[in-house]
């Protein structure tokens, strides 16, 4: 999502896809807003395990764009994959991401973390 003239009007852009070896590459360039866009890239196109454990890798890199991507992605992850990823350990990063110091990253862990839980709910409700 970008934003026009006006700051408090998001416009969705559908995100590029990347191939997994892109993905890698752009994961591994250490750059917050390549990391967020491979994140997000990754989450329409590969599978939900592996996206997952891609955005683990980055709750605790030192910039908040990666750490608010695997707060948001991780969250999407969860409610759309629930029954084909680990939602504790979602929880779990969630949670450490819920007292970052960037307001943004708390924002999305929280946002995420309200996913996670209902989507726990909703499958001991059809289990």
């Amino acid at each position: 999502m970008t934003q026009n003239n006006n700051p408090n009007r998001l416009i969705y852009e559908q995100p590029r896809l990347l191939s997994r070896s892109e993905l890698e590459q752009e994961l591994a360039s250490q750059d917050g807003e390549r990391i967020l866009h491979a994140l997000i890239s990754a989450f329409y196109s590969e599978d939900p395990d592996w996206v997952q454990k891609s955005c683990l890798r980055f709750i605790e890199h030192a910039d908040s764009r990666a750490r608010r991507a695997s707060a948001i992605v991780l969250g999407n992850i969860s409610h759309v994959h629930a029954r084909d990823i680990d939602l504790m350990v979602s929880l779990e990063a969630l949670q450490k991401l819920r007292s970052d110091h960037d307001e943004n990253v708390r924002a999305a862990a929280e946002d995420a973390i309200e996913s996670v839980l209902h989507m726990i709910g909703q499958l001991k409700k059809h289990q």
